[in-house]
């Protein structure tokens, strides 16, 4: 079984990226999580599936305890931001790579950019109308970019509004998953003095 711990901002979109993949339908309401975990399965496009647990958990500071006790199970995270939030994007840099290479050094990391209809949302509306902050929208290069310069594995986007990317998403994350193996825990010796 691959076990991936899927963080990032609280209301990026997690809960709603891993119910669509789940159950195949766009969840409605907001559903605010503390920390769930999910069992599904990956077919690849060799044929051969995956079993998938997946580590849906909060963004919020106040439950960072919970969220740490899922990179030590996990053979990758998925490392999530919303497209239209510069300080979601901005917090992988500052706030999740650190957590990451703080609990789990050397553990694959996938960047995901979420609710990408949004982009084609916003490319129809007039930006005079919009307020400056929402008016940003992160491109798929500058997604690109911070997952090189993090040293994430790879960077994929998706809508799970629309579904678009979805299955893409998870599928590269077992890809990941399977090309790069999980560190070896450090085995910490009892010296007696």
């Amino acid at each position: 079984m691959i076990e991936c711990s899927v963080v990032g901002d609280g209301g990026v979109g997690k809960t709603s990226l891993v119910l669509t993949y789940k159950i195949n339908a766009f969840p409605t309401g907001y559903i605010p999580t503390v920390l769930e975990s999910y069992t599904t399965f990956c077919a690849l496009d060799d044929g051969v599936t995956h079993d998938l647990s997946l580590w849906d958990t909060s963004g919020q500071q106040s439950y960072y305890r919970l969220r740490i006790l899922t990179y030590a199970e996990a053979d990758v995270v998925l490392l999530c931001f919303d497209i239209s939030s510069t300080a979601s994007f901005d917090n992988i840099r500052a706030v999740w790579m650190e957590e990451i290479q703080h609990y789990c050094p050397g553990l694959p990391v996938v960047v995901a950019g979420l609710k990408t209809d949004l982009r084609w949302r916003r490319l129809n509306e007039r930006y005079e109308q919009m307020e400056p902050e929402s008016a940003t929208i992160i491109s798929y290069q500058q997604g690109r970019s911070l997952a090189a310069e993090i040293g994430a594995v790879e960077y994929v986007e998706c809508s799970a509004s629309t579904q678009e990317g979805v299955k893409n998403v998870f599928a590269e994350v077992v890809r990941v998953a399977l090309n790069h193996p999980k560190p070896e825990k450090r085995k910490r010796k009892c010296a007696i003095l």
